[in-house]
């Protein structure tokens, strides 16, 4: 008997031990820009290494969002592993943002962001004070110190309602 509990445990462990831990990331966007903005987040849909069954398309989706002055979003993520702040900003940048953004003000002023060209400042620029990070780490057993909540904050503030309307290329004008 004695020998069957011990053999119990050393399965118990190896299965808690070997498995991944699940994670949680918050992605959460603030507008507290002083204006009512609607957020267009652009997407190719296209065949990848897990899909080749399906046919090319070469159509671009797009999810909207309004978000009201003070409003804020939050989209969670599940998955497999840990986190922590560049993993967070991955999932931010390839799941949430996506291929490009465009902000809509209230009175019509417009800002189209792309991951390659636009990390000064907006969504893409993770470096900026316009984010904020939290994590917590994990206090039980058997992944103990490991990250596996975190939170990221876009807050769109004033100034960048400023900016969008100081840069007014061709392609983000009003039509």
């Amino acid at each position: 008997m004695k020998r069957l509990l011990i053999m119990a445990f050393v399965a118990a462990a190896m299965l808690l031990t070997a498995c991944d831990p699940t994670c949680t990331e918050e992605l959460v966007v603030k507008n507290m820009s002083g204006h009512d903005v609607v957020v267009t987040r652009y997407h190719t849909v296209h065949p990848g290494g897990w899909n080749d069954w399906q046919p090319i398309e070469d159509s671009v989706r797009t999810d909207v969002e309004t978000l009201k002055d003070g409003g804020e979003t939050k989209f969670i993520e599940d998955h497999l592993g840990v986190t922590g702040r560049r993993g967070i900003e991955l999932t931010m940048g390839y799941r949430y943002w996506q291929d490009s953004v465009r902000l809509e003000f209230d009175d019509g002023t417009t800002r189209l962001f792309r991951p390659d060209c636009d990390t000064a400042w907006g969504p893409y620029a993770f470096g900026s004070d316009s984010y904020t990070y939290e994590d917590r780490s994990n206090r039980g057993l058997p992944f103990y110190g490991e990250i596996l909540w975190a939170r990221l904050t876009y807050t769109l503030t004033k100034e960048d309602y400023e900016r969008a309307s100081e840069i007014v290329p061709s392609e983000n004008r009003r039509r």
